[in-house]
This record gives structure tokens, C-alpha cells and sequence, in this order.
């Protein structure tokens, strides 16, 4: 489709393969922009995930880069209760970005937006954005699972709080 922002879109490709990262563009149709998918690691089950990144349309003088990850997990419709007040308390501790379910489409995700410098491009931005993405999900994606097929938020709850102990504790170290 093209859009504004294309060259924003082309510059972060161009570092993302400098990093040698697994990237595919994907021209927009029907009204979606121009994407890029990045090859994240594969998950506990070797389910591989994708960062999905590109620059929202709309009127907005600053870009605004969408970082998005799709969350293959099944939710069973017992635990989505459970799964809701998890992504809750998830959310409450992320440092940006969010994790969400969309119900029309029983579909669990992260999300991050971002506002990006243009002049220079903020690349560094970008690439933060994507492998924090990447991180969350690998880290936190396992327990969300566990609670969306099992809703066992107590123990899913006590999972989070081990991974902030040990985010705190790599960050002091």
C-alpha cells in the first residue's frame, strides 16, 4: 500500500538485517500499511513468534511505531477470568507495552507504540522496542499460556513475581 512513513519502515529494515535479524516486508492491502515481520525466537514449544512492526496511519505529525506480537495459545473459556485478571496484573508490572486479549477473535497478543524521532530516524528506539517485545514474550508469553488453558492465576501470579525478582536482580548485577 505505501504510506508516509515507508522510508521509516525501510530504514529499520536495513539495521534489523545489519543485526542479521530474520525480517520479511509485507506490503499493506486494504487499507493496512506496509509491515515488517521479524523472526523471534521459537517459544518453549518451538512454536516460532513474530514481531510485527509498522507505523500507524492516521494524521499524526509524530510516526507512532507499532510493535506487535501474536500469542499462538489456546484460551479455554473457563480460564478466561482468570486469563483477564493475569494480563491485569501483567500490564501493572510491564515497563511499556501491554499484553491483551481480543475476544472477537480469541486472540491473545503484546503490543507496544511507540512515538519515533524522524530527523534523525531513532533506529536504536525501533530495535529496542522489537527485542523487548521479544523478551516479554518469551518470558512472560510460558505463564500466560499456562493461565489461559488452566486459569491457574495463583500460580501463574507467583511465576510473575519470580521473573520481576530476577529482572530486578539482572538489572542491579
Amino acid at each position: 500500500m505505501g504510506g508516509p512513513h515507508d522510508f521509516l519502515l525501510h530504514s529499520l529494515r536495513d539495521a534489523l538485517d545489519e543485526l542479521d535479524a530474520a525480517v520479511t516486508l509485507r506490503l499493506g492491502e486494504g487499507g493496512l500499511p506496509d509491515q515488517l515481520y521479524v523472526e523471534l525466537e521459537p517459544d518453549a514449544k518451538g512454536r516460532v513468534l513474530h514481531a510485527q512492526a509498522m507505523f500507524l496511519p492516521g494524521p499524526l505529525e509524530v510516526p507512532i511505531l507499532q510493535t506487535y506480537v501474536g500469542l499462538p495459545y489456546p484460551v479455554a473459556l473457563d480460564s478466561l477470568g482468570a486469563l483477564l485478571r493475569f494480563l491485569n496484573l501483567a500490564n501493572a508490572n510491564s515497563p511499556i507495552g501491554e499484553f491483551g486479549y481480543l475476544e472477537t477473535a480469541n486472540l491473545l497478543y503484546y503490543r507496544y507504540n511507540a512515538a519515533v524521532r524522524v530527523d534523525p530516524f531513532d533506529v536504536d528506539l525501533a530495535e529496542t522496542a522489537i527485542a523487548m517485545a521479544s523478551y516479554l514474550a518469551a518470558v512472560i508469553g510460558p505463564i500466560i499460556e499456562e493461565v489461559a488453558t488452566r486459569g491457574a492465576y495463583d500460580e501463574a501470579a507467583e511465576a510473575l513475581s519470580a521473573v520481576i525478582a530476577q529482572a530486578g536482580e539482572d538489572l542491579a548485577g
